[in-house]
């Protein structure tokens, strides 16, 4: 993250982060994010849906520890074959 000044901001630890996902089958999304986050609690819920149906996008909320854990999930889904 950057702020205006080009400084990288601060991240009070532990906090709630939300990752925006896309992809084509909310089902496969939500057991990929299952699989991830194995037994940590969090919140998805659905954000937006494409005019024709082919896309969804889903709103991830979930209390991560430090910027190691936040990153961690980051990787896990961006590698992710359904999102």
């Amino acid at each position: 993250m950057v702020n205006l000044n080009g400084k990288k901001a601060k991240i009070d630890y532990p906090c709630q982060w939300q990752y925006k996902l896309i992809g084509r089958f909310e089902e496969l999304i939500k057991d990929d994010v299952k699989k991830f986050l194995n037994n940590k609690e969090y919140k998805i819920e659905v954000s937006n849906k494409s005019k024709k149906g082919k896309f969804i996008s889903l709103n991830l909320f979930v209390t991560v520890q430090n910027e190691q854990a936040r990153v961690k999930i980051f990787n896990q889904l961006s590698n992710s074959q359904v999102i």
